[in-house]
């Protein structure tokens, strides 16, 4: 039993804006939200620079439903967590800001 046998399939669909509406117990129902959206009633959008993944004061730029971070100089990895260490003599002086796409 869902919560449309409930409530009547309109006002459960009213409820969860984005998301699938399901019984708890005879008297209360849950949101199960899609991909991208939270709450109570999946009405909010997923902020997936939220957590502040990214380390060492890097910047993180979302990305529809992932982030990507911009890390500063002497960083690198996809949350700029790895310390670049005489990079122009071990690595041949490559690019020391990274950028990585992660999904969250």
């Amino acid at each position: 039993i869902n919560c449309s046998e409930i409530l009547g399939q309109t006002n459960c669909m009213r409820q969860c804006r984005s998301g699938v509406c399901s019984q708890v117990s005879p008297n209360s129902f849950r949101c199960d939200c899609f991909s991208g959206y939270t709450g109570t009633f999946c009405t909010e959008k997923k902020d997936p620079c939220s957590s502040q993944p990214c380390g060492n004061r890097g910047k993180c730029e979302e990305r529809g439903e992932e982030y990507i971070c911009m890390c500063p100089e002497g960083f690198t990895s996809s949350n700029c967590e790895v310390k670049l260490e005489h990079n122009c003599t071990t690595l041949g002086c490559q690019q020391e800001q990274a950028y990585g796409i992660v999904r969250h």
